[in-house]
């Protein structure tokens, strides 16, 4: 997953139960979106965080 904060984009597919950080195969990876320089992982993740939040303050107001 792209980290915003870092320059090496980590890779959570090849991480997961690595016990390690992987680092993102860019163009050799099918999750990579070339135009975007963005994993698809990442994306949906933060989308799926994004509405998380979105729901969880609706439900506090």
């Amino acid at each position: 997953m792209f980290n915003i904060n870092n320059s090496i984009p980590i890779c959570p597919m090849l991480s997961s139960g690595s016990g390690h950080d992987m680092v993102c195969m860019q163009e050799k990876c099918a999750w990579y979106m070339k135009n975007s320089k963005l994993c698809a992982i990442y994306v949906v993740a933060h989308n799926n965080l994004l509405e998380i939040q979105k729901k969880q303050s609706n439900n506090n107001s």
